[in-house]
């Protein structure tokens, strides 16, 4: 963290604190303030700091709504951006427009639960991302709340693997792994062979699949070279309730919140 008064506070998208809960630095993009909007936030060994901006833009709908005059639609996209520690530069810059296939964008689902903060808007949440952070091998992992969880070659912006809503219930061996409008998807240790993961499940309503599935927490591995993966634990939070749009699970081998 940089020593010294902080600098455009009133444009950071995140203020870093110390253990006194002071501010001590600030994290904002080198790109103009705006129509940015900061949702998460990761830091690196290396200080390197992995954004999420969200980008006004017009997409060409009609495929999607099958009305013809979609051919300009209010979206918001989430980009990913890592900046430099230092030069607060861009150094990586993915749009997910490039990369996720678009099939794979729920425009029903996405104009049928807007955010509350833009209920009465026109905007739609295109990619609707909801965490991303980096991987063991700095790499970077993603969650999208209509998408599914996936992970992004820093070298390329390749998507390198992906589970999306239509692999999900996932059977794997023995067990069937679920999570639904997926929140807070984490790297949690790696061995040898396998990667550990977590991930928080909001559920979903009867009336969307037949059967209702309540929130909870999902501990997961994932095998290096096959990427298979198993189910390792599932977290039920004390009052079970279907959740509308957050969670957030901290999970260690000893502890769970």
């Amino acid at each position: 963290l940089s020593d010294g008064p902080l600098v455009n506070c009133e444009f950071a998208g995140y203020l870093l604190l110390n253990d006194k809960m002071e501010a001590v630095d600030t994290v904002r993009s080198s790109d103009a303030i705006r129509n940015l909007y900061f949702h998460d936030l990761a830091i690196n060994a290396k200080g390197e700091r992995l954004v999420n901006l969200r980008k006004d833009t017009y997409l060409d709908l009609r495929d999607y709504s099958n009305d013809y005059r979609d051919t300009a639609v209010h979206c918001n996209v989430d980009y990913l951006q890592i900046l430099d520690p230092v030069s607060d530069t861009i150094i990586f810059n993915w749009n997910p427009l490039e990369h996720i296939h678009a099939n794979l964008f729920q425009f029903k689902q996405i104009l049928k639960e807007r955010a509350w903060g833009i209920g009465n808007s026109d905007v739609i949440e295109w990619t609707r991302l909801t965490s991303a952070q980096f991987d063991y091998d700095g790499n970077i992992i993603y969650d999208m709340k209509k998408i599914g969880l996936g992970k992004i070659s820093r070298e390329y912006g390749n998507v390198i693997w992906q589970i999306t809503y239509k692999d999900i219930p996932l059977v794997a061996g023995k067990d069937t792994i679920r999570w639904y409008n997926p929140h807070d998807f984490n790297y949690l240790w790696e061995t040898d062979t396998s990667v550990v993961y977590s991930a928080y499940s909001n559920g979903i309503e009867e009336s969307e699949r037949g059967q209702e599935e309540l929130a909870c927490g999902v501990v997961f591995e994932m095998n290096k070279t096959s990427l298979a993966v198993k189910l390792l634990k599932v977290i039920w939070p004390q009052k079970k309730y279907v959740g509308s749009g957050q969670g957030k699970i901290s999970y260690r081998d000893w502890e769970t919140e």
